[in-house]
């Protein structure tokens, strides 16, 4: 039964996307537990910043030479090949994932001799005992990218079969090791603990996919081909890719870097607000991006420009009917989502700027939760340069704003005094963090309408001013929930927090979502939304498939059960 489940085959987007969505879910659930652990027993210390800190290095290098190099060429690569000859397409997946491996060997080794040069300044606002102990604690991490970025192949042949249970495990594998680390290993080997973790995290990813690539017909073979044709290819349209990821990441570490001039646990506030905050773009954005990418892939081969279209549309449209008004749920309720997933791991002054950093990180949400899907639909079209010229301002915008803002904020002006206000905190220091996340709002939205502006130029029968109105329908819906969210709240004085405690603010959360989701749904009914009829058809999909698991689990015999 089980080895079934994990080898079903998803053709439709929307269950597809279902699937991955909810073993997304279940992995952020696992991820807030985990910084629930962090919170509980290390709060926005020392040691939160200097385990956020060594990451920057390892995730630098994951992100550039991985997801650079593989989420955008990989799969349809993989798919002309297979489609062509099996045997080549095997032969392609090998002399990548050795070359791949190769690379990262040595860019690992090399940058483990150059940390001392490269983090300190990196984190150049943070005490010297703490630079000194994240360059430790950063070359042990090294072996991470290695890990995941083997898995990362496994994982993209598993999807090109459109088999995305092994996909969508990994994460969920990967922080159940960091949970380890935090439990057992932490407290015998502290901070270094940690980076243990997140080795055995980066292995058991790695190893739940290779299972899954080897049930799918995966052989290993030893081809050290550096100038095989499709790796050639993949390098060569992976560049713009490349050099976007690149600024992505850069404009990352730049916000990091910031942040550790504003003192000790504004690295962990930026980023355990940015953990929150991502969970519907993870939730959504990733899964549907992720579901569709195969299709499009294979109807821009097949220069079926009608079907790219719609299938395009219609999963953009279901990102935005989920993302719009979880964003404003999110802004709406932040500090009762903060005191419930973090409980009481922060005080009163961390707890607010955590949530204040949330709430300007939610204006964006929607923006950020469209890109994925809006980079893939380039990719499918084989044009990874329009992505990287659009992050590359969206970065400048970012970095140069950030800059501003914070400066502004500190300067302890009537900006800062409006800021203190929405903290509710008193000459706090350290309040200019929440500058960060609002240059990165600006950044997003900026990148999502000129990507998709520019989309509209390439593709140009995209009806992007039927996109703007299901837009402007989901917004205006949205703004009604959260207007009567309000109101009731400040009838009937319905506020969680740490003076309600735990159940209560869980209680209040919950009751705030089924009435959210009933006016927001019924908005769209009355404005007659196309994303409210193609929300019933999808979920009439989804119950179909559950049954079809039930029944196939009634089938088997119960030997295999």
């Amino acid at each position: 039964m089980i080895k079934r489940i994990l080898g079903t085959q998803f053709a439709g987007v929307a269950s597809a996307a279902f699937l991955i969505g909810g073993f997304s879910l279940l992995g952020k659930v696992v991820g807030l537990a985990r910084n629930s652990i962090f919170a509980d027993k290390f709060g926005a210390s020392a040691i939160m910043d200097i385990y956020y800190s060594a990451f920057l290095v390892p995730d630098f290098i994951y992100n550039l030479f991985v997801l650079g190099f593989l989420s955008a060429v990989f799969i349809p690569l993989f798919a002309h090949y297979f489609h062509e000859n099996k045997e080549e397409a095997w032969h392609f997946a090998n002399a990548t994932l050795n070359v791949l491996f190769v690379g990262l060997a040595v860019v690992s080794v090399a940058l483990f001799f150059l940390m001392p040069f490269i983090l300190p300044f990196l984190i150049s606002g943070l005490p010297e005992h703490i630079k000194l102990e994240a360059i430790s604690v950063s070359r042990i991490m090294l072996l991470s990218p290695i890990f995941l970025g083997l898995s990362s192949i496994f994982g993209s042949i598993a999807q090109n079969f459109k088999k995305y249970v092994y996909f969508s495990l990994a994460p969920i594998f990967y922080n159940f090791g960091i949970i380890f680390g935090a439990l057992v290993f932490a407290p015998r080997f502290g901070v270094y603990g940690l980076a243990l973790g997140v080795i055995l995290g980066a292995l058991l990813h790695f190893s739940i996919q290779l299972y899954g690539a080897i049930s799918i017909g995966f052989k290993y073979q030893a081809i050290f081909n550096f100038n095989h044709a499709g790796v050639l290819k993949m390098a060569r349209l992976s560049m713009a890719r490349f050099f976007s990821i690149a600024a992505s990441q850069i404009n990352f570490i730049i916000l990091i870097s910031l942040a550790s001039f504003l003192g000790v646990g504004s690295i962990t506030i930026f980023n355990f607000a940015n953990d929150v905050q991502f969970l519907p773009i993870g939730l959504i954005g990733l899964s549907y991006a992720v579901a569709v990418f195969p299709k499009l892939s294979e109807m821009a081969a097949k220069k079926e420009e009608e079907s790219f279209i719609y299938e395009f549309s219609e999963a953009f449209r279901q990102i935005l009917f989920f993302v719009i008004p979880l964003g404003a749920f999110i802004f709406l309720l932040r500090e009762e989502i903060v005191y419930l997933i973090y409980g009481g791991g922060f005080d009163a002054k961390e707890s607010h700027m955590i949530a204040a950093v949330l709430g300007f990180f939610a204006i964006s949400i929607f923006a950020q939760s469209g890109m994925p899907i809006l980079n893939r639909a380039f990719y499918a079209l084989q044009n990874t340069w329009i992505p990287f010229v659009t992050d590359f301002f969206s970065f400048l915008i970012t970095i140069i704003s950030g800059i501003i803002f914070v400066r502004v904020i500190d300067s302890h002006g009537i900006f800062y005094d409006f800021i203190v206000k929405i903290i509710s905190g008193d000459n706090l220091s350290g309040v200019a963090v929440v500058g960060l996340p609002m240059a990165f709002s600006l950044g997003a939205l900026f990148n999502f309408f000129i990507t998709l502006y520019f989309l509209k130029k390439k593709v140009k029968e995209l009806d992007i001013k039927d996109l703007f109105r299901g837009g402007l329908k989901l917004f205006i819906a949205s703004f009604i929930m959260v207007a009567v969210i309000y109101l009731v709240r400040r009838l009937f004085l319905f506020y969680g927090g740490e003076s309600a405690g735990v159940l209560i603010t869980a209680i209040y959360i919950l009751m705030f979502s089924i009435l959210g989701a009933a006016i927001y749904l019924s908005a769209l009914y009355f404005l007659k939304a196309k994303e409210y009829i193609f929300f019933k058809k999808t979920s009439r999909d989804i119950v179909g498939k559950i049954l079809t698991f039930r029944t196939l689990g009634k089938e088997l015999p119960e030997s295999l059960e």
